[in-house]
C-alpha cells in the first residue's frame, strides 16, 4: 500500500492519556515521571534527519506482529475521511494475537481518536512507536483533545506516510503517520468486538510495517546498539520504563 522514500522525520498529533497496560518481555527499566531529557516536546526527533530507504526495513506478513512483541507505548494516529482533521493519542493497550499482524486494541471510548476512528468509511489508522527521549512530548499529547487542538502543529509533529513517504493519499487510503517515531505500522479496525467499562475492544491487522534499521536486529524489534534509544512500556500514574533485552550467557545481545 505504501512506497519508501527519503524525507525528514515527523511527529503526530492530537489527544488522549497512556491507559495502564500488561509488562514488556525483556528487561524493564523505569525512567523519572518528570523526564526533562531535550529531545521531549517538541524537540523530540528532531536528531536525524534526512533518512534514505537503506535506514529502513519494510517487514514481511510473518513478521508483522514482532513489532508489538515488547508491547511498546505508541502514538495511534488518524486521518478523516475528508483529509480536514489529523489526530493523535497515546496508548499502549496492543496485543498481538497471531504472527502475521492480527492484534487486540482496547480505546477509551470517550477519545477523540475513538470518535474519528469510528466515523471513518474504512477504519485505517497508524501505530507509531516513539523511543525514550520522547516521555514530555507522551504525556503533552494526552492532556490536550483533538476535538478542539491541531496536535500536529501544537508540538510541531510532522506528518508522512507509512515509510516515511511524503504525505499524499493513496488510492483513496486516509492515513497519516509521524516521522519522528522508529517504527510505523500501517492498521486497520477490522471489527468492533465489544464496549465495556468505558472502553472498546477492536480486532485489527496490521497491512504494512517499516522499522528503522536502527531498531530492527536479526528479526528482533531491538536496538543495534548502545547509542540507540529503546522503546517505552507504561507502569501506569504517569510513568515510563524502557523495553531492553535480557543478556543471557551464549545469546547474542
Amino acid at each position: 500500500l505504501f512506497s519508501v522514500c527519503t524525507m525528514d522525520p515527523a511527529p503526530s498529533d492530537v489527544q488522549a492519556v497512556v491507559e495502564d497496560t500488561a509488562g514488556a518481555t525483556g528487561n524493564i527499566q523505569s525512567t523519572s515521571t518528570f523526564d526533562t531529557n531535550k529531545k521531549d516536546n517538541k524537540k523530540a526527533g528532531k536528531g536525524k534527519k534526512h533518512q534514505s530507504p537503506d535506514d529502513i526495513v519494510c517487514l514481511p506478513n510473518h513478521l508483522f506482529s514482532r513489532l508489538l512483541y515488547p508491547n511498546p507505548v505508541c502514538m495511534l494516529s488518524t486521518l478523516s475521511d475528508n483529509c480536514e482533521h489529523c489526530n493523535v493519542m497515546t496508548i499502549s493497550w496492543l496485543t498481538p494475537i497471531n504472527n502475521n499482524g492480527k492484534f487486540f486494541m482496547s480505546m477509551n471510548k470517550t477519545r477523540h481518536s475513538a470518535a474519528l476512528l469510528q466515523s471513518k468509511n474504512k477504519r485505517h489508522f497508524v501505530l507509531n512507536v516513539p523511543t525514550h527521549g520522547q516521555e514530555g512530548l507522551l504525556r503533552n499529547i494526552g492532556k490536550c483533545t483533538g476535538a478542539d487542538t491541531d496536535k500536529f502543529d501544537k508540538f510541531s509533529l510532522t506528518k508522512c506516510n507509512p515509510g516515511w513517504a511524503p504525505f499524499e493519499i493513496q488510492n483513496g487510503i486516509t492515513v497519516v503517520a509521524i516521522a519522528e517515531c522508529i517504527a510505523q505500522l500501517a492498521c486497520e479496525a477490522e471489527n468492533l468486538l465489544s464496549e465495556s467499562d468505558g472502553h472498546l475492544q477492536w480486532q485489527c491487522c496490521i497491512s504494512a510495517a517499516y522499522v528503522r534499521r536502527s531498531h530492527w536486529f536479526g528479526n528482533v524489534f531491538k536496538p543495534t546498539a548502545v547509542e540507540h534509544p529503546p522503546v517505552l512500556t507504561f507502569f501506569g500514574s504517569g510513568e515510563f520504563g524502557t523495553a531492553t533485552p535480557v543478556l543471557e550467557e551464549g545469546r547474542n545481545p
